[in-house]
Protein backbone atom coordinates (compact mmCIF):
# COMPACT_ATOMS: atom_id res chain seq x y z
CA UNK A 1 0.00 0.00 0.00
CA UNK A 2 1.07 3.39 -0.72
CA UNK A 3 1.75 6.31 2.23
CA UNK A 4 1.84 9.79 1.70
CA UNK A 5 5.43 10.82 2.36
CA UNK A 6 6.03 12.62 5.37
CA UNK A 7 7.20 16.20 4.23
CA UNK A 8 10.40 17.79 6.34
CA UNK A 9 10.20 20.90 8.08
CA UNK A 10 10.83 23.98 6.09
CA UNK A 11 14.20 25.37 6.75
CA UNK A 12 14.68 29.16 7.66
CA UNK A 13 18.36 30.84 7.52
CA UNK A 14 18.74 30.89 11.29
CA UNK A 15 18.67 26.84 10.86
CA UNK A 16 21.40 26.31 8.73
CA UNK A 17 25.06 26.93 11.17
CA UNK A 18 27.74 29.38 9.55
CA UNK A 19 30.49 28.64 7.79
CA UNK A 20 33.47 29.83 5.53
CA UNK A 21 32.57 29.82 1.95
CA UNK A 22 36.17 29.02 0.86
CA UNK A 23 35.97 25.86 3.39
CA UNK A 24 32.86 24.70 2.48
CA UNK A 25 33.77 24.57 -1.42
CA UNK A 26 36.85 22.88 -0.48
CA UNK A 27 34.72 20.50 1.46
CA UNK A 28 32.16 19.83 -1.50
CA UNK A 29 35.09 19.53 -4.28
CA UNK A 30 36.77 17.08 -2.07
CA UNK A 31 34.42 15.00 -0.90
CA UNK A 32 32.96 12.05 -3.77
CA UNK A 33 29.60 13.40 -4.24
CA UNK A 34 31.26 15.75 -7.16
CA UNK A 35 33.76 13.39 -8.28
CA UNK A 36 34.13 11.67 -11.92
CA UNK A 37 32.74 8.10 -11.32
CA UNK A 38 34.96 7.33 -14.20
CA UNK A 39 37.06 4.40 -12.31
CA UNK A 40 34.06 3.06 -11.94
CA UNK A 41 33.49 2.49 -16.32
CA UNK A 42 37.35 1.24 -16.62
CA UNK A 43 36.78 -1.42 -15.03
CA UNK A 44 33.91 -2.79 -16.87
CA UNK A 45 34.32 -4.87 -20.40
CA UNK A 46 32.46 -1.54 -22.32
CA UNK A 47 32.95 -2.86 -25.73
CA UNK A 48 30.50 -5.82 -24.71
CA UNK A 49 31.44 -8.10 -27.48
CA UNK A 50 32.50 -5.26 -30.31
CA UNK A 51 29.24 -4.46 -30.18
CA UNK A 52 29.31 -0.99 -28.47
CA UNK A 53 28.42 2.25 -30.03
CA UNK A 54 28.42 5.14 -27.27
CA UNK A 55 31.12 4.98 -24.93
CA UNK A 56 30.59 5.06 -21.31
CA UNK A 57 29.95 8.39 -19.55
CA UNK A 58 27.86 9.19 -22.95
CA UNK A 59 24.03 10.22 -22.00
CA UNK A 60 23.02 6.85 -23.40
CA UNK A 61 24.15 3.33 -24.10
CA UNK A 62 24.46 2.47 -27.59
CA UNK A 63 24.66 -1.09 -28.96
CA UNK A 64 24.87 -2.68 -32.29
CA UNK A 65 22.34 -5.39 -33.18
CA UNK A 66 24.20 -8.30 -34.64
CA UNK A 67 23.06 -8.96 -38.22
CA UNK A 68 21.91 -5.98 -39.10
CA UNK A 69 24.34 -3.17 -40.27
CA UNK A 70 22.48 -0.16 -39.68
CA UNK A 71 19.94 -1.09 -36.43
CA UNK A 72 21.00 -0.43 -32.55
CA UNK A 73 19.78 -0.33 -29.39
CA UNK A 74 19.88 2.65 -27.21
CA UNK A 75 19.24 2.72 -23.55
CA UNK A 76 19.07 4.94 -20.37
CA UNK A 77 18.44 5.11 -17.25
CA UNK A 78 17.82 8.36 -15.12
CA UNK A 79 16.47 10.28 -11.97
CA UNK A 80 16.71 12.66 -9.43
CA UNK A 81 15.98 11.16 -6.32
CA UNK A 82 14.81 14.63 -4.47
CA UNK A 83 12.99 15.26 -7.21
CA UNK A 84 10.37 11.70 -6.24
CA UNK A 85 11.15 12.55 -2.59
CA UNK A 86 9.69 15.49 -2.94
CA UNK A 87 6.70 14.57 -4.85
CA UNK A 88 6.58 10.81 -6.49
CA UNK A 89 4.49 11.93 -9.09
CA UNK A 90 6.38 15.13 -10.40
CA UNK A 91 9.96 12.87 -9.88
CA UNK A 92 7.99 10.07 -11.68
CA UNK A 93 7.18 12.55 -15.09
CA UNK A 94 10.94 14.17 -14.91
CA UNK A 95 12.88 10.63 -14.78
CA UNK A 96 10.85 9.84 -18.09
CA UNK A 97 12.04 13.45 -19.49
CA UNK A 98 15.10 12.94 -18.54
CA UNK A 99 15.44 9.34 -20.28
CA UNK A 100 14.30 10.99 -23.29
CA UNK A 101 16.50 13.74 -23.43
CA UNK A 102 19.45 11.17 -22.85
CA UNK A 103 18.46 8.79 -26.04
CA UNK A 104 18.12 11.49 -28.11
CA UNK A 105 21.33 13.49 -26.86
CA UNK A 106 22.56 9.75 -28.96
CA UNK A 107 20.78 10.42 -31.90
CA UNK A 108 18.10 7.70 -30.82
CA UNK A 109 14.60 7.94 -31.52
CA UNK A 110 12.50 6.87 -27.83
CA UNK A 111 9.89 4.42 -28.48
CA UNK A 112 9.37 2.77 -25.27
CA UNK A 113 9.37 3.17 -21.64
CA UNK A 114 9.07 0.77 -18.78
CA UNK A 115 8.82 0.38 -14.97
Amino acid sequence: PWAEPKKPAPLAASDAPQADVVEALLKLLGGPDLSSRRWVWEQYDTLIQGNSLQLPGGDAGVVRIDGHPTKALAFSSDVTPRYCEADPYEGGKQAVAECWRNLTATGALPLAATD
